[in-house]
Parts: structure tokens; C-alpha cells; sequence
């Protein structure tokens, strides 16, 4: 029984630990329900509630986590976006956001002819 009861103690300080460190280092804005000190506070003084309560109600969830991150990176300049398993291939990349560089001047370059071409309406 004593084993047992030095296994939840260090199990309940490893959880405490962990939630800590995540509170600590999460974004203010992305923390939910709670401000984020008194999340750190509620971790810190009560010992198993306060991390499980971070887990399922503070902690920023994964879906807000990832459109935040896709939503930092203009498609063509989003890391991985060729291969899921290289996100850092430099070649590829650059081969990529060159062939897009291309692609916007040849739609602005027909743009800018569609307007100028006399004899033809324009509509604004």
C-alpha cells in the first residue's frame, strides 16, 4: 500500500509539472475559459484537480492551435505543404513559390491586357 501511495504522489506531481510547464508557455490569447494566471494558480494549489481541470477546459485545443498556425502562412508560403513527410526540403520549396511567383504575373500581365483593349467596354 505504501508503494502504491509514493506512485500517485509522484504521478500527481509529474501531471502538476506538465500542466504547469504547458499553462506557463501556452499563448495568453489561446488560453480558454480562465486568464491564464489563474489557471497557473489553480495548477499550482489544487494538486490533481487543477492540472485535470487545465487538460479539459484551459488548455488551448489542437484544432484552435493548428488554424492559428495554418492561418500565419500564406498557402504558397506554408512549410509542408509539398510533402507532409519533408516540410523542410529548401529546393522544393523555392521551386514551388517561384512557379507561383510566375503564375501571379502571367494572371496580372492577361489582366492588364483584358483592360486596355480598346473598342470594348469597361466596366467598373
Amino acid at each position: 500500500m505504501f508503494k502504491f501511495s509514493i506512485l500517485l504522489g509522484v504521478l500527481s506531481l509529474a501531471l502538476t509539472v506538465w500542466c504547469l510547464v504547458e499553462a506557463v508557455s501556452a499563448p495568453e490569447s489561446r488560453v480558454r475559459r480562465l486568464r491564464k494566471p489563474l489557471w497557473i494558480i489553480g495548477i499550482l494549489f489544487l494538486p490533481v484537480i487543477g492540472p485535470i481541470a487545465w487538460l479539459l477546459m484551459g488548455r488551448p485545443s489542437l484544432a484552435v492551435e493548428r488554424a492559428a498556425a495554418a492561418a500565419d502562412f500564406a498557402e504558397f508560403e506554408r512549410p509542408g505543404r509539398l510533402d507532409p513527410t519533408k516540410p523542410d526540403d529548401p529546393v522544393k520549396d523555392e521551386a514551388y513559390r517561384e512557379l507561383l511567383r510566375r503564375r501571379a504575373e502571367e494572371q496580372r500581365r492577361r489582366y492588364e491586357q483584358q483592360k486596355k483593349k480598346p473598342g470594348e467596354p469597361q466596366s467598373e
